[in-house]
Order: C-alpha cells, then structure tokens, then sequence
C-alpha cells in the first residue's frame, strides 16, 4: 500500500486565502476463496470414470431416469478461486475563503477518482468444466474422452467427479482462467456558499447563509468476453433442464455497466431572526428558517 497526501494553504491578503490538498493512494489485495461447490451435478452411468463401486451401486438400484447420479459436493481438487484487487485513488481539492465587509464567502472544487482491476484467479469456466466431466468411451481406442467433439478437438481433458487427486496441468489449463474485471467512479462536487448579518433587531442581527452545492458521479464497470456469454448445458445439474441456457462462468453471467452518470443541483437558504433577548423568560428566542431545492437530471426534483 502507497500513499501520498499533500496540503497546500496560502494568504493572498487579510481577506482571502486558499489551500490545495492532493490524496492519492494505490494498494494490491489478494483474497483466497474456497474451490467450487456443486449441488446435484448429473453424472451418466455410461461414464467409465465412475468408480467401480458407484457404477456397481447404480447397476443394483433403480435410480431417477435410469442411469444416472447426482453428485454434490466441494472440489478440493480443483485449487481454490482467489481475487486479486489492485486499487488506486485519487482527489483533489481546491478552494477560497473571503470576506467581504459583513458578508463572508467560500468557494471550494474537488475532484475524486477510483479505479479497481480485479482479477479471479483459478477462475472455473463452466462450458469447459461440464464438458470435461460429460465422458464417453471412444469407440476407436477404447478410452475415456470428452462427448463433445468440438470441446475435443479444443483439448479437452475427461475429469472425474469423484476424484481427489490434483489435476493434471492439461485438465486445470483447460477449465480454468484468469479472469479480468475492470471499475472505475468519478465525482466532482463544487461548493459556493455566502453568509452575514443583513440588519439588526431589538433582540439582535438577522444573519442569513445561502449557496449553490453542484456534484456529478460517473461509474463504468467492464467485464470480459466469457463473463457476458452463456452455453446450452447438457443437464449439467438436477435443476437445469437438458439445452437450457447456462452462465458460461461460475460465478455467473456478468453484464458491463455504464458509463452511467448523474449529477444534482442543489440552491439552499437560512435565515436566523432574533425575537427576544435578555427578557424575563426568555433569555433567547430566535427564529429559524430554511429551504432547499435539489434538482437531479435522473429522477425530478425536490424542495425541502
């Protein structure tokens, strides 16, 4: 983690001053997850990586559908999914203070960004992952090879379910990526304010504040190619009918968002009016007033 900030103030006279103050900071996280869970994977009898066992099991009952399992469960052997978050900020700020007689004045700038990369690492890709585990006997050598040829011809490695041995570099380059995302926000807010005292009362000086406060705020989140797609599953799980539509990452399809903006305007008014001071009962008795109209570009506005 780096950070800077700087602060700059300067007296251009009696009556007016202003300062700089500058943030800036840049920091890399890793955060280590947990492998993948599954619920009620669909595993075919005709799968010759199933277990002897299993396949024995299955051969003795009368499961749903005829020759099939579900299998549920955390795949230790498929190595954790971490995040890599690489984040940096910045704002600056800017800003003037005046007076003028009674009245006194100020009027400040800023500007703030952040940006994030994040990185899944490990990431699992779904289409790959249920094609690796959808296997069949190839007639021609009498080995286990994935069902779908495309998927084949892309160098698809079978994977068992039920295994727990690490696996090989082939299988995990396969199935899994790492997979990019991309943040940023912006703001800018600007502030003009007035305040003083406009006469006097028996009771004390009516004083008033008013100003105009203006912020903006922009966000744009960018995804990947394999985040936004989805693939026609092949019963991949008991709750996915055959040829639906399935999310082509794990954690699911991801949509870009924005650039998307909106900004506000706000005018506002106080007013203090002494009534009473110094008197029997009443050692101060002021009246306050105030309003503020607030109007946004993305929804209406609203006076308070």
């Amino acid at each position: 983690m780096t950070s800077v900030m700087a602060t700059l103030e300067f007296d251009f006279s009696d009556n007016l001053t202003g300062f700089v103050n500058l943030d800036m900071a840049s920091g890399e996280s890793l955060t280590k997850g947990q492998p993948t869970f599954d619920y009620d994977t669909v595993v075919l009898r005709s799968n010759p990586l199933l277990p002897a066992d299993v396949a024995a099991l299955m051969d003795a009952q009368d499961f749903f559908l005829g020759g099939v399992i579900f299998v549920s469960g955390t795949h230790e052997n498929l190595g954790p999914v971490s995040t890599l978050n690489e984040r940096d900020t910045f704002t600056l700020a800017l800003g003037l203070d005046g007076a003028i007689g009674d009245f006194t004045w100020d009027a400040s700038y800023q500007r703030g960004e952040f940006e994030m990369d994040t990185t899944m690492l490990n990431d699992r890709r779904e289409d790959r992952y249920y094609s690796a585990i959808d296997v069949i006997t190839d007639p021609a050598t009498d080995q286990p090879v994935c069902r779908d040829e495309a998927m084949r011809a892309a160098g698809c490695v079978p994977i068992s379910v039920f295994g727990t041995d690490p696996l090989s570099a082939e299988a995990s380059a396969f199935i899994h990526q790492d997979t990019p995302y991309y943040t940023k926000s912006e703001q800018d807010l600007l502030n003009l304010n007035l305040q003083g005292d406009l006469f006097n009362l028996p009771a004390g000086k009516v004083r008033f504040a008013t100003g105009f406060e203006y912020r903006k705020e922009s966000i744009v989140f960018r995804s990947n190619d394999i985040s936004r797609t989805t693939y026609t599953g092949q019963g991949r799980s008991f709750w996915d009918a055959p040829g639906a539509q399935v999310n082509t990452l794990w954690s699911g399809v991801v949509t870009d968002v924005g650039p998307f903006d909106f900004n506000v305007k706000d005018y506002y008014a106080e007013f203090l009016v002494p009534v009473l001071a110094d008197m029997p009962g009443a050692q101060m008795l002021d009246v306050e007033a105030a309003v503020r109209y607030s109007d946004y570009d993305s929804v209406d506005s609203t006076t308070t």
